[in-house]
């Protein structure tokens, strides 16, 4: 790692090492149990503290030996005070001087909290460390501020960490009081620590809500209020007249005879007075709205950051517990107003236009129909004008903003709201923007994170997916040659290259390779739902017919074969299962009977390779029975369409001739064996599985039976005669697939008596 030759992968993965090993020490020190009993504790109430201490000394080379030293600091304080300290505090100096808040966040960030197990321990680590530090010293005053305050939003977000912390008085609650008396002057702090908890789980959510319900004052600056309502008094200063701190708007007071403390930079006051926070936010929004309609110009920044701010916590409210809507419907449709007067601007806000459509995202779950409805009134979303499509708020900032700076917050929520609202008949609008000014031009963006790529490609492929399920749109996707050429281009991406990416990440269930995986499997899933649609011939006749029937350009293998590698793709059956099908779909295609597709000939001479890798996935005992499934379907459509390929995957002995069996060969010579019909062909696998079908009972199993049934019918029906001889030799043949009748079960379920 220090020649920097490992490479980028190499380097992030000896990090999270570093992380791990780091929290393995902090473990070991055992913070928690130093609380409860100090002087019995194992390390610092006990002799090994000096052997320990002597480990800790050596630490300090490198970033990930802060937590540790950090920690070792604190656990010398709680267990003997100010003394523990003198000795320890070099340590703490040090881990400080190396941003050791810094490296609790990375190591809360790294893939491996994908794992639930190790993501509850390193946040449980990391929180025992924080509310010892916020509780023996104060952050702030030691310049780390920032990185407490984002270090804070990131564990309460997690919801074994906000359970406790609704429970304990202590630790990270004194600091939530303290953002509490400081609002709403300092505003943006509480009310992300307020989004955390709202997202971590639907009681913490609730919770949060009756607490920022119950402000116990308001604090403001003493430069906003008039001096001739306000009187000197021995505490402070005391209102002789109601105060409204919001222009226009009397729903927030300052009630006569409050007594306001001015704090110790001489310019703040903080009165005595609670206060429901919501009602804070419902006015700021109001603020908003009066400078929008004077003009851009009369917007402030400040108002705009504390209106996003809101918006942000109502829709991780809503998201955690949509059954709060009724409680938030007044707050959701004042920012939906606000932010449709932006629609008159030039520069509509991103972050608020993105908060907003989550809001809706969240309410659309329940009732997709009216919550699209009531954004389609407004000029937020793209709407159909006759033929015309004219792209809203969401265009306008994805052409003028988003594309420019790389960040796709607005765009992601739209795209996330569509997956809940796709099925609906007027998401018509929304979907012809996605495929004319999304999926088209999508890989070609500018990215600051390269993720947002793969979140762009997902949920847009998911909607229009969904929206595939009602036979308008099933029809206007077959007859948009651009969304076909979007799904052949990401399609053709193949399974090495998935691979690679795939093996790239260091967790196996999270990462760009995992997200490659799930866009090809859609796009192959959206791609065989055209090609079977009833109108299904626009999309064989256009890109996707020409890229089958013409020859593969330069070193790129044919699309056919590309379909069949993903066979070998082993991580996550679903891809090779949604590439089976559509090579199946495609196997049984007669749009053009003048020019049928052989899928032999396509294979050329890679066609034996895929077929041992049908066969061995066939086989297998451990395989997805869905992909046995999809490979036995597969070998159906090809004897209806491709002879050739029912030989290569048949293994069919064509050499064999017939002759008459009273004829002996002359001079007594023996008479030659008699060769096989079949050789290692998928005919074998198949009766075996027709024998297991026989004593399994789940729906899978059942479907397998049924497909295997159709697959010996149709060699029968389409004249397979040396097919059909071989499986009527076979010694158990007639009696397994005669098993549904003669010994039926005792079900409901008819599907295993049915043969077409």
């Amino acid at each position: 790692l220090k020649s920097g030759d490992e490479g980028e992968g190499c380097q992030q993965l000896a990090l999270a090492v570093g992380h791990l090993e780091a929290a393995l020490m902090v473990q070991l020190l055992d913070l928690p149990g130093v609380t409860v009993d100090p002087e019995n504790h194992n390390i610092f109430g006990g002799e090994k503290g000096t052997e320990v201490e002597k480990v800790i000394s050596g630490l300090g080379d490198l970033r990930p030996h802060g937590p540790p030293m950090l920690a070792w600091m604190l656990g010398q304080f709680l267990s003997k005070g100010q003394e523990g300290l003198q000795t320890a505090q070099r340590f703490g100096e040090v881990a400080i001087g190396g941003g050791v808040l810094q490296v609790l966040l990375q190591t809360l960030q790294g893939d491996y909290t994908a794992h639930g197990l190790v993501g509850d321990i390193l946040h449980s680590l990391v929180y025992g460390i924080l509310s010892a530090l916020v509780q023996a010293f104060d952050p702030a005053s030691m310049g780390l501020g920032l990185d407490t305050h984002r270090l804070v939003v990131k564990l309460l977000a997690h919801r074994q960490i906000a359970h406790h912390f609704w429970k304990n008085p202590m630790g990270l609650s004194l600091y939530f009081e303290e953002l509490k008396s400081q609002f709403p002057l300092e505003h943006g702090p509480l009310l992300e620590v307020c989004t955390s908890l709202a997202s971590a789980s639907p009681l913490s959510c609730t919770k949060m809500i009756s607490s920022l319900s119950s402000l116990p004052s308001f604090t403001d600056t003493l430069d906003y209020i008039p001096q001739s309502i306000l009187r000197s008094v021995p505490s402070g200063l005391e209102l002789t007249q109601p105060y409204f701190p919001y222009t226009g708007t009397e729903s927030v007071c300052i009630p006569p005879g409050s007594v306001g403390t001015i704090l110790p930079n001489g310019v703040t006051v903080r009165w005595a007075a609670p206060q429901n926070g919501w009602q804070l936010l419902l006015a700021e929004i109001g603020h908003l709205a009066s400078q929008v309609t004077s003009g851009a110009g009369s917007v402030l920044p400040a108002c705009l950051e504390r209106v996003t701010n809101s918006a942000l916590l109502v829709a991780a409210v809503l998201s955690s517990d949509s059954s709060l809507a009724p409680q938030l419907h007044q707050i959701s449709h004042a920012l939906l107003l606000v932010m449709d007067k932006f629609s008159q601007v030039s520069s509509p806000p991103l972050r608020l236009m993105a908060a907003t459509i989550d809001i809706f995202s969240s309410l659309a779950v329940e009732t997709p129909g009216p919550v699209l409805a009531k954004l389609g009134r407004t000029s937020l979303l793209p709407r159909l004008t006759g033929d015309q499509l004219h792209p809203g708020v969401v265009g306008q900032l994805l052409a003028g903003q988003e594309t420019v700076q790389g960040e796709y917050p607005s765009l992601l929520a739209f795209l996330k709201l569509l997956t809940v609202t796709a099925k609906e008949n007027c998401s018509q609008a929304c979907i012809a923007f996605v495929l004319g000014e999304v999926l088209p031009h999508f890989s070609r963006w500018r990215y600051d994170l390269a993720s947002d790529r793969e979140k762009v490609a997902k949920l847009a492929l998911t909607a229009v997916m969904q929206h595939g399920q009602h036979a308008e749109g099933l029809h206007m996707m077959a007859s948009d040659r651009g969304l076909a050429r979007s799904l052949l281009v990401l399609s053709s991406t193949g399974d090495r290259a998935v691979q690679t990416l795939l093996e790239n990440q260091t967790n196996w269930e999270v990462g760009r390779g995992a997200d490659l995986v799930d866009i090809v499997q859609l796009s192959l899933t959206i791609l065989n739902m055209l090609v079977t649609s009833p109108s299904g011939h626009l999309v064989m006749t256009g890109p996707v017919g020409h890229a089958i029937r013409s020859p593969p350009a330069g070193a790129a293998p044919h699309y056919l074969l590309t379909l069949a590698h993903y066979t070998y793709f082993h991580h996550k059956p679903e891809l090779a299962i949604a590439a089976v099908k559509l090579l199946s779909s495609i196997s049984v295609d007669t749009s053009d009977q003048n020019c049928p597709v052989s899928v032999l000939a396509c294979l050329s001479s890679a066609a034996t390779a895929v077929r041992d890798q049908l066969l061995a996935r066939l086989e297998s005992n451990t395989e997805d029975i869905r992909l046995k499934i999809a490979i036995v379907e597969l070998l159906s459509s090809c004897v209806e369409q491709q002879p050739g390929m029912v030989q290569l995957l048949m293994d069919i002995n064509t050499d064999i001739r017939v002759v008459d069996s009273t004829h002996k060969p002359a001079g007594g010579r023996k008479t030659p064996p008699t060769p096989e019909l079949v050789g290692d062909g998928c005919l074998s696998p198949v009766l075996r599985l027709l024998s297991l079908s026989n004593g399994e009972t789940s729906d899978q199993w059942e479907t397998l039976h049924l497909a295997i049934v159709k697959l010996i019918d149709s060699l029968w029906t389409r004249g397979r005669i040396l097919a059909a001889q071989h499986l009527k030799e076979q010694k158990n043949f007639w009696s397994d697939l005669a098993h549904p009748l003669t010994s039926p079960r005792e079900t409901s379920d008819t599907r295993h008596l049915k043969v077409k």
